[in-house]
């Protein structure tokens, strides 16, 4: 018999311009994987799609539509399905109310809660919202059975702040992705750097373009790749510059294309601002993948990037991008050796092989 767990989270296989990223960001793929990859003997996960940001245009009508959209949904899974259990990939901040009512309305219905906090900015974001945020955020963590968290480093501050205990359940990469054979990086006299993502000033692409137009300036053989939609500040300052030639604009790409960027590239330049940066799946993607990472620490990235398997910005300034990228041209079996440290960490523990048991386990514990 297979007890149905409803898996509230994004919609998934949209595309639009209104929505982060264009709606193919973290959430959206993380859906996509748990719906794909995580099959129980005593489970089955349920989605219940909620509304993305950007979906609809109504103005100050917005929040109440979508609100009334999303409870609407959960309402007609708990009617029409024989659901046990409810796991949320939460987002909190903007999504806190709508999260808060979810979990009351489990509660009324007596459906036990998964509460999975993703990304890195829960205990950041706690610290500097309101009172009625506190309130909501305690009485989410207090109503809920289960809580799951994606950086080990909220596991204390859950357990110091609210006296609850937390599972680590970190961001994987699909098992039957993770390739068998890796190409040879850095090995034709041209360092391919890429970046996959939205491009805009958040991430750290103005840097990233300066400094690799500093090298190329200097005499190294540099080709900067990006992926993913571009911001209009962005595309308007790489427009005005007078040499580009180094640089490489694929836009949105799909899946499969990503991945074969991850092959045909050297290094992962990531050099984000977001201090909520959660564990990236680009970045799982590029350890996968044997690259070389350069990124920022911010976040969650810094519980599992460091200098034996990649060369961390301290800062994202163009002076240190610059002198990261540079150690790596000029020191390329170092730089070999931390990617291969890298992608040990995808094999041992970033894959969905490896963490099915633990949702299992958990699935019971929600249950019992």
């Amino acid at each position: 018999m297979h007890y149905k767990i409803l898996l509230v989270g994004p919609k998934i296989n949209i595309s639009n311009k209104r929505v982060y990223g264009g709606g193919v960001g973290g959430y959206t793929r993380n859906m996509k994987v748990y719906l794909k990859y995580f099959k129980f003997n005593d489970f089955e996960i349920t989605p219940c799609f909620h509304s993305i940001r950007g979906e609809i245009n109504l103005g100050f009508l917005n929040g109440p539509i979508r609100l009334f959209y999303d409870l609407f949904q959960l309402l007609n899974c708990f009617l029409k399905l024989n659901i046990k259990g409810v796991h949320i990939m939460a987002q909190y901040r903007g999504a806190i109310v709508r999260e808060f009512f979810i979990v009351l309305i489990s509660n009324i219905f007596n459906k036990p809660v998964l509460y999975e906090i993703k990304a890195g900015s829960f205990e950041s974001t706690y610290n500097s919202k309101n009172g009625v945020y506190k309130f909501l955020i305690k009485y989410i963590l207090k109503k809920s059975k289960l809580i799951l968290v994606e950086g080990k480093t909220y596991m204390s501050f859950l357990k110091n702040k609210f006296n609850k205990e937390s599972t680590f359940f970190p961001n994987v990469i699909p098992s039957d992705e993770i390739p068998s054979i890796i190409p040879m990086k850095l090995d034709i006299g041209i360092t391919r750097i890429l970046f996959i993502g939205f491009a805009y000033e958040g991430k750290g692409v103005f840097e990233l373009y300066d400094a690799c137009e500093e090298l190329v300036l200097k005499g190294h053989k540099i080709k900067l790749t990006i992926v993913g939609e571009i911001h209009e500040n962005f595309k308007n300052y790489i427009t005005k510059k007078s040499f580009n030639e180094f640089l490489n604009l694929k836009g949105k790409l799909n899946h499969n294309e990503v991945l074969e960027q991850f092959k045909i590239n050297d290094v992962y330049c990531y050099p984000s601002k977001h201090p909520g940066e959660g564990h990236n799946n680009t970045i799982n993607e590029a350890l996968m993948s044997q690259m070389v990472i350069c990124s920022s620490l911010n976040g969650f990235l810094g519980t599992f990037l460091n200098e034996d398997n990649s060369f961390p910005l301290k800062k994202v300034e163009v002076k240190e991008i610059v002198l990261r990228l540079n150690e790596i041209i000029e020191n390329k079996n170092v730089a070999i050796d931390k990617s291969i440290k890298g992608r040990y960490l995808i094999l041992s523990e970033f894959n969905t092989d490896n963490v099915k048991s633990i949702l299992e386990k958990e699935y019971h514990k929600l249950l019992n």
